[in-house]
């Protein structure tokens, strides 16, 4: 059986705003085992305290690389670097060769394991959910416009260019905004696909003015963003402070 190494990090601002562990894999140009890709939801319970708590994975490809998040809210998976290994039925999370935490897939579809760490140990389980959506590439070319009270529409070109890294959906591309700017400004960010939508967030370079960051709710089908909001955090280079966007891909 071949296995899979994919190194893990954790999200450091995620853990102080959402109260739990996101870590995410930094993926090889490997597909994920079928057994493995959905949405699994389950629970960890420890053998040393009355505690319990939740988990969840996320588990999918796009483009032939892996897609993993893993929450868990439990103090054995600290903020640092991780290496989950996954095989045809079984996961594990290793810390300097050391697994943190492991499961099998049974043949119930559940996935049954333990996890144990200096401050505690126990088991965990979690069942699958669900198929996640498919993901979609949002590659290419977008136009729309940019809206804000007392000023008039400007015309917006954007690129974008999707790829994994880390195990997650990157875009990185800039924004044209010829009434405006004269020049184009970098933009990165990342994309979730979530049912029949998708949530975006783009961030200008730190090493341009203005620095903006646009957020949004985007259809699957027509591919658009039809409102997202437009955040300007630098006091100078756009006429205002915040502005609705609304964005359509170019076939």
């Amino acid at each position: 059986m071949q296995m899979r190494r994919i190194i893990l990090w954790s999200l450091l601002g995620c853990v102080a705003a959402c109260g739990d562990l996101k870590v995410r894999s930094v993926a090889p140009t490997e597909v994920v085992p079928a057994e493995l890709e959905g949405r699994w939801v389950g629970t960890w319970q420890s053998e040393r305290a009355n505690l319990v708590g939740d988990v969840e994975t996320r588990i999918q490809a796009f483009d032939g690389q892996p897609l993993v998040m893993l929450a868990l809210d439990h103090p054995c998976l600290r903020p640092r670097n991780y290496e989950l290994v996954l095989t045809g039925s079984s996961i594990a999370l290793q810390a300097d060769g050391v697994s943190v935490l492991q499961a099998e897939r049974s043949t119930a579809g559940e996935l049954v394991g333990t996890y144990a760490c200096a401050e505690d140990q126990g088991s965990w389980s979690a069942r699958w959910v669900e198929a996640l959506p498919s993901v979609l590439d949002l590659s290419g070319s977008w136009r729309g416009r940019i809206f804000a009270p007392g000023q008039p529409d400007q015309p917006v070109a954007v690129t974008l260019e999707q790829r994994v890294q880390h195990g997650v959906l990157v875009l990185e591309g800039g924004a044209d905004l010829p009434g405006v700017l004269p020049f184009e400004l970098p933009l990165a960010g990342y994309v979730q696909f979530r049912g029949s939508a998708f949530e975006l967030v783009l961030q200008s370079d730190p090493a341009f003015d203005p620095q903006i960051i646009v957020t949004g709710i985007g259809d699957r089908e027509p591919l658009q963003l039809p409102v997202g909001l437009v955040q300007v955090l630098s006091p100078t280079g756009l006429p205002f402070s915040q502005a609705l966007i609304e964005l359509v891909r170019q076939e």
